[in-house]
């Protein structure tokens, strides 16, 4: 096989400590990919403990509506609305509706440009309420948005029965990755919405012949991150030009690589690029290697990348997780 290109990364340079720091904590997992509501699922606490039960149903025209309930009764709903422009950072005044009854003043949190956060507390007749409606109204001055429930009974009884099995549970896989990954690294991820996080171990790799700061896996992509200070005479297109040289150097076989333009922030500059390296002899079994990288530097001088890479016929995969991360860091990087 072709030896990973995460892999070449320079592993002799020296890593510092100088990640974004992540504004939002959480977001909502990903909307469920059927029109139909989730069955209700424990979510962990990065360090494995049992944090709450949720159910996600997606709707044909991209809406989402996303209902937490937690060990005591405390019932969250958020809502997606694609295009929202909500305004990281900021708070809305809105109304809540269930059937035809009566409007519930609401102050809902962002959680990112086209998700909003609505603390509902424990209220019991609320929850039965909501197990008995068929439409949810949510509405500001200027719009009100309604969220079809269908078998939303059944849902609040998967939500209960969640939390009866689950409560008091620990994730030690997720126990696992608070060991392995920093907490700056570990919200970037989470706010981004990836979940599965799977961190790798390089204990037993010396130091200085590390591949990166830290790697972990994604269903079929491996990830990395590796930081370094700048040199204060290089930009950083000197910075990506240099890395994907490197990477040439070792691809033992074809070596291609599209690189694309600067991205500016008030405090971060970003560079995405994607590379791929496949075998000189077609009839052997090696597979080709594709990655997608993201670059940037800050203005204090830190060079980061971080890679997604796998197999050519995951290369969708690889790149839809890097400008996922993109889009997250542009987003953090403006407010």
């Amino acid at each position: 096989m072709l030896r990973r290109l995460t892999f070449l990364l320079f592993i002799a340079c020296v890593a510092v400590p100088t990640l974004v720091e992540a504004k939002v904590k959480k977001t909502t997992p990903h909307a469920a990919t059927k029109q139909t509501p989730s069955l209700a699922h424990a979510v962990y606490e990065p360090d494995g403990s049992f944090g709450f039960c949720l159910t996600d149903t997606a709707y044909p025209d991209g809406k989402k509506l996303t209902i937490a309930y937690s060990p005591s009764k405390q019932i969250n709903i958020g809502i997606t609305i694609p295009q929202g422009k909500f305004k990281i950072g900021s708070r809305y005044d809105l109304t809540i509706k269930l059937d035809k009854g009566a409007e519930r003043k609401v102050r809902a949190a962002t959680l990112d440009e086209e998700t909003l956060l609505l603390q509902m507390g424990s209220n019991v007749s609320f929850r039965k309420k909501l197990a008995e409606a068929k439409i949810l109204y949510i509405g500001s001055p200027s719009n009100t948005v309604s969220f079809g429930l269908p078998a939303i009974a059944a849902r609040i009884k998967d939500l209960e029965s969640c939390i009866q099995t689950k409560a008091n549970t620990k994730d030690e896989r997720a126990a696992k990755a608070e060991q392995m990954m920093p907490e700056p690294l570990k919200a970037i991820l989470i706010t981004a919405g990836f979940k599965d996080i799977v961190p790798i171990s390089m204990k037993d790799i010396p130091p200085d012949e590390r591949p990166a700061d830290f790697l972990w896996q994604m269903g079929n992509i491996l990830s990395g991150v590796r930081e370094r200070a700048v040199p204060t005479d290089k930009s950083l297109s000197d910075m990506v030009g240099l890395h994907i040289q490197g990477l040439k150097k070792h691809c033992p076989g074809h070596f291609n690589a599209q690189i694309g333009r600067e991205k500016p922030t008030p405090t971060l500059t970003l560079r995405t690029a994607e590379a791929r390296c496949s075998p000189k002899n077609t009839s052997a079994n090696d597979e080709d290697v594709f990655v997608s990288l993201l670059f940037y530097r800050t203005q204090a001088g830190a060079f980061t990348v971080f890679t997604f890479e796998g197999s050519t016929a995951h290369k969708r995969e690889s790149k839809a997780d890097r400008d996922q991360l993109l889009k997250t860091l542009l987003t953090m990087a403006k407010n």
